[in-house]
């Protein structure tokens, strides 16, 4: 009777992440269709505003200790330091799934945003202070890093016990989001509106993955 009662606390349990997961997916693909509908009835009108923001940020803020600054805080949002950094967490994390939670997420998001960029095959703006080749709708850089990083202050927040470390890790990433999403503007190789709908995708599956982690959290 016992394991009958913890099995069923246990289904329950997973039908009701089951159910957030899916209000997530539902409100992601809401949103990608009226990004769609956006891109074919408000292009001209959203191409001329984020065109003037970055013409505005590089009369504004462009020198060349800055673009040095951004250009190592914009690597922090690459797949040369986030895949490392997952594989890290996996080997070094005592609960392997939270390791395995976090590779997942960065692996799903990654994808995500690969197949968004080929749906709207949106190209890069012209002047570029990096070189970068692929489509520039949503900023991976920006939605990985929400996604990614956003997770680690979830997992920081729940598990540190040292409230002066978990605080100050919690600061620091935050201000790195922020950062490496600006640094994509600064650096001139994406639009405002790549950067925003970016970090949209980016918190819809960081709050996917923050379900299953309350999951596995009650579970332990």
């Amino acid at each position: 009777n016992i394991n009958g009662g913890i099995m069923k606390e246990v289904t329950k349990d997973s039908f009701k992440v089951l159910k957030h997961i899916l209000w997530y997916v539902v409100v992601l693909i809401v949103i990608l269709v009226l990004c769609l509908i956006s891109k074919y009835f408000f292009i001209d009108q959203i191409q001329i505003i984020d065109e003037n923001i970055l013409k505005y940020i590089n009369d504004t803020f462009v020198s060349n200790t800055l673009t040095g600054i951004m250009k190592v805080i914009t690597v922090f949002g690459s797949a040369w330091v986030l895949i490392p950094l997952a594989l890290i967490l996996l080997i070094s994390l005592k609960n392997k799934k939270y390791g395995m939670l976090a590779s997942i997420n960065l692996l799903g998001v990654y994808l995500l945003n690969c197949i968004m960029k080929h749906i709207f095959e949106r190209p890069r703006p012209e002047l570029q202070l990096v070189k970068e080749t692929s489509y520039s709708f949503p900023s991976s850089h920006t939605m990985c890093s929400v996604a990614f990083y956003g997770l680690l202050i979830v997992l920081i927040h729940k598990k540190m016990k040292n409230k002066c470390i978990k605080y100050s890790l919690i600061a620091l990433l935050t201000m790195l989001v922020v950062l490496i999403a600006f640094s994509r503007l600064y650096l001139q190789v994406h639009y405002l509106s790549d950067v925003i709908m970016g970090a949209v995708f980016g918190l819809i599956i960081l709050a996917m993955f923050v379900s299953i982690l309350k999951y596995l959290t009650k579970e332990n």
